[in-house]
């Protein structure tokens, strides 16, 4: 994994008042073995925290697909100007059926998601 303390800067944080999801997410993030050009498929992405922070970990060589059932909460992430990460979009997909089209990815990641 990139760590934070690395050379590169962080520009989308994982919000520290966030005291529910954002502990969740630094632990799931410390195991991901993230790197640079790696391919991300970020399930019940939500407002899309933390696809921004993976997306920057990644870099302009990956790929980050974050995916929710929810459309309000995908046209809330698709929000951040697309110029600054062009390697990270969004879709409204549901994880139990995922079309073909979603790309072969190196990692899963999904903080705080629910399917029955």
């Amino acid at each position: 994994m990139i760590a934070p303390e690395s050379d590169v800067t962080v520009c989308w944080p994982l919000p520290k008042q966030d005291y529910w999801s954002t502990p969740f997410a630094e632990a799931l993030l410390h195991h991901l073995d993230l790197f640079p050009g790696a391919t991300i498929l970020d399930i019940a992405c939500g407002r899309g925290i933390p696809a921004f922070y993976l997306a920057e970990q990644v870099g302009p060589t990956g790929q980050v697909l974050g995916i929710d059932v929810s459309e309000h909460q995908i046209a809330r992430a698709r929000e951040v100007p697309k110029q600054h990460l062009p390697w990270l979009r969004f879709e409204c997909l549901d994880m139990r059926s995922l079309p073909s089209r979603v790309p072969t990815v190196d990692r899963i990641t999904g903080n705080l998601c629910l399917a029955n």
